[in-house]
C-alpha cells in the first residue's frame, strides 16, 4: 500500500500526524538560535610575537625566521605564511581541512616553546591561537562626555569594561583611543655619561625595584597566612627618589639622571564618534554563545551602566546583530511572499480555492517541519541555511503544483476524490 493511499483511508491518522510535527516544529524555532554564518572552523593557527622598536628586517632575522623553521615540522601542515613589520610577527599555519585544530594548536605550542630560548628577551611572549569566528566583534559601544580623553579610557577601563564582562555571553571587552597613561623616564645622556651609568644600569635598578616578592607563611594555629613583600612603584615620587648607585659614599637618585613625568602614550591611531574623539569598547562573544542573543542582554544593560557611571554617554557604534536580523526579516518575507504568489498563480489557472489552499497550507507546515530537524542537528537559522530553505520552498512549490495538477486532471475526468488523489499523485511520485 502506498503512501498515497494510506493518507486517504486513514486521514485523521495523519491530520494527528501533522499537528504533531506542526505543534514539535513550533517549539524548536522558538529555541533556534539565529547567526550570520554556521559554526565554522578554520584549519589555521597564528603565532604573533610582539618586539617593540624594531625594524622589520630584525624582526625577520631574529624572530619569524626561527619561528616558521620550527612550525614547518608540523603534522598535517598545508601552507605557511608569514608577516615581519615594525615590532610584529605574525606566522599563520594552514593545515589540511579535516585537521583536528585543538590537536594542530597544542603542536605547534609545544614546537614555538623549543625556540623561545632563541628569541630577544625584550620580546614579549609568543601569542598562539587558531582562528575562531567567534573572535571577531559582535558590537562596538562609543564612550564620549565632558572629560579629558584620558579620563574618559580610564572610566571605560576601570568601570565600563567590567560591568560588560560579567553579561553572560560576553568573552571580553576592549578599549581603544583615547589617551592611555604612561610614566615616562626621559633620561639625560650627559648626566649619564659623566657618573659613569649606563642605560642599562638604570633600567636594570628600575626593574629590580619595582617587583612584588613571595616572603613565605606564617602559621598561626590552624590558619596559614601568604606574606608578600611589596615593593611596587605607587607614586612617581617613589621613582624619582629610587637610588641607583653610590658614589664616593654620595647616593645617586633617578630623579639626578632623569625627569619623572606621569604622562601619556603616543598616540598612533585617533578613534572619533559622529566626527567627535571618542573612547571605544569592542565586544566579544563567548564561543557558543548566539550574536543576537548577546546582543540583546548587552543593549539593555546599557542604560542601567550610563546611569551608574555619572558624566558619560554610550552610543551603539557597530552591532554584528542588525545585519543578521535583517537577513532573517528578508528571508522570512521572501518565503511569505512565495507562499502567496503560489497560492494566487494556482487559483488563477485552476480557479479552485480549495485546491490552492492545500498547497498554501502545506508550505507553511513542511517548513515549520523542518525547523525540528535543524533543532535536532543543532544547525542555527543563518544565512546558509536560511537560504538552502529558501530554495527548498521553490522545489516545494514545484512538486506540489505537478502532484496538484494531476489529481486535478483526474477528478475533471469524472474519478471519485478519493481515487483521483491516489492515482494523480501516484503517477507523478517519481518526477
Amino acid at each position: 500500500m502506498s503512501l498515497s493511499s494510506l493518507s486517504v483511508k486513514r486521514p485523521v491518522t495523519f491530520f494527528m500526524v501533522f499537528i504533531g510535527l506542526v505543534g514539535i516544529g513550533v517549539v524548536a524555532f522558538v529555541g533556534l538560535k539565529m547567526d550570520l554564518f554556521p559554526q565554522l572552523e578554520l584549519p589555521v593557527v597564528a603565532v604573533i610575537t610582539r618586539y617593540e622598536g624594531t625594524s622589520p628586517e630584525d624582526i625577520e632575522s631574529l624572530i619569524t625566521r626561527p619561528v616558521e623553521e620550527t612550525v614547518a615540522t608540523v603534522e598535517n601542515l598545508d601552507t605557511l605564511t608569514s608577516y615581519s613589520r615594525e615590532g610584529l610577527s605574525l606566522v599563520m599555519a594552514q593545515f589540511s581541512w579535516g585537521t583536528n585544530m585543538d590537536v594542530a594548536e597544542r603542536h605547534v605550542r609545544e614546537k614555538v616553546d623549543l625556540v623561545k630560548s632563541a628569541l630577544p628577551d625584550d620580546a614579549e611572549e609568543p601569542l598562539i591561537f587558531k582562528f575562531d569566528p567567534t573572535l571577531m566583534p559582535i558590537m562596538a559601544i562609543g564612550v564620549s562626555g565632558d572629560k579629558s580623553p584620558a579620563e574618559l579610557r580610564k572610566i571605560a577601563e576601570d568601570d565600563i569594561e567590567p560591568r560588560l564582562e560579567r553579561i553572560e555571553g560576553v568573552a571580553a571587552a576592549d578599549t581603544s583611543g583615547g589617551e592611555e597613561r604612561e610614566i615616562q623616564i626621559q633620561v639625560d645622556r650627559e648626566k649619564l655619561t659623566s657618573r659613569g651609568i649606563t642605560l642599562g644600569n638604570l633600567v636594570n635598578v628600575i626593574r629590580r625595584e619595582n617587583v612584588v616578592i613571595p616572603s613565605g607563611t606564617i602559621e598561626e594555629g590552624t590558619t596559614e597566612y601568604t606574606i608578600r613583600t611589596l615593593g611596587e612603584y605607587t607614586s612617581i615620587q617613589q621613582i624619582a627618589n629610587t637610588v641607583v648607585t653610590y658614589q664616593d659614599g654620595v647616593p645617586i637618585y633617578v630623579k639626578d639622571l632623569a625627569d619623572v613625568i606621569d604622562g601619556t602614550k603616543e598616540q598612533r591611531q585617533i578613534t572619533r564618534v559622529n566626527g567627535k574623539p571618542a573612547i571605544v569598547i569592542t565586544i566579544r562573544r563567548a564561543s557558543g554563545a548566539n550574536t543576537v542573543e548577546v546582543t540583546d542582554r548587552i543593549l539593555s544593560k546599557l542604560k542601567d551602566i550610563e546611569r551608574s557611571v555619572k558624566g558619560i554617554k554610550l552610543s551603539v557604534v557597530f552591532q554584528g546583530a542588525k545585519p543578521i536580523k535583517e537577513s532573517m526579516a528578508n528571508l522570512f518575507s521572501t518565503i511569505i511572499l512565495a507562499v502567496v504568489l503560489c497560492g494566487a498563480v494556482l487559483y488563477f489557472f485552476l480557479r479552485n480555492f480549495r485546491s490552492s489552499l492545500v498547497v498554501m497550507v502545506s508550505i507553511p507546515v513542511s517548513i515549520v517541519t523542518t525547523f525540528a530537524v535543524m533543532k535536532l542537528f543543532n544547525v542555527t537559522m543563518n544565512i546558509v541555511s536560511m537560504g538552502g530553505l529558501a530554495l527548498g520552498v521553490g522545489l516545494f512549490v514545484d512538486n506540489s503544483i505537478v502532484v496538484l495538477e494531476s489529481i486535478f486532471r483526474h477528478r475533471e475526468k469524472g474519478e471519485p476524490p478519493d481515487q483521483g488523489a491516489v492515482i494523480g499523485s501516484s503517477e507523478v511520485a517519481t518526477a
